[in-house]
């Protein structure tokens, strides 16, 4: 995995930036190397496999950010459905108008906050 090169004193939209081209760049990698495991998995998980495959793809990423000391501003609770270490399944929603109604997208969201404890937001 290449570095983030993620800086402390970062804006969300910086933030965003990064995390948007590790995506670029790793997702059909990390899909490629775990193709064959989802498959195997998928009739019996469905769309949970798509959480398995997140599993692999972002903790590198949400890993680096808590290095450069940002983490979610949100106290996790007992009953949250935690997935890929960093998105919380409270955190999002489904809407069939965001596609199709067998192919539903799922929005999630991060408040985060760096390591003063301050919400980092837009510039």
């Amino acid at each position: 995995m290449s570095k983030l090169n993620i800086q402390p004193e970062m804006s969300i939209e910086e933030l965003g930036q990064k995390l948007s081209g590790y995506l670029k760049e790793h997702w059909e990698e990390v899909l490629a190397n775990t193709i064959e495991e989802l498959q195997l998995l998928f009739p019996e998980y469905e769309d949970a496999t798509y959480g398995m495959y997140l599993d692999k793809l972002l903790p590198p990423a949400w890993k680096e950010l808590e290095k450069a000391g940002f983490q979610s501003a949100e106290e996790t609770k007992e009953d949250d459905f935690i997935i890929a270490e960093c998105l919380n399944f409270r955190n999002s929603i489904e809407k069939a108008k965001w596609g199709t109604p067998d192919h539903e997208k799922r929005v999630f969201w991060i408040v985060i906050e760096n390591q003063n404890k301050q919400l980092i937001h837009e510039c």
